[in-house]
């Protein structure tokens, strides 16, 4: 079989709250989540850690990562 080559420019997130995320790919390939200004995606959330996950791009695969928060 052959494989097709897949270009990605963005990726949308249903966050499950009436919002949706969206990931410009062409300005980078990871992406930070949690309560604190610095990270890509905040919210105001007693359950997110400061920095709480993150999204990268990696080897063809999106993959999630806990960063091991205290609220994870």
């Amino acid at each position: 079989s052959q494989f097709k080559q897949v270009n990605f420019d963005c990726v949308n997130i249903n966050t499950g709250m009436k919002e949706e995320l969206t990931i410009d790919l062409n300005q980078k390939t990871c992406f930070y989540f949690g309560r604190k200004s610095s990270n890509d995606f905040t919210r105001d959330d007693q359950h997110m850690s400061g920095t709480h996950s993150r999204i990268y791009f990696e080897n063809g695969k999106f993959i999630l990562e806990d960063l091991d928060s205290t609220n994870g």
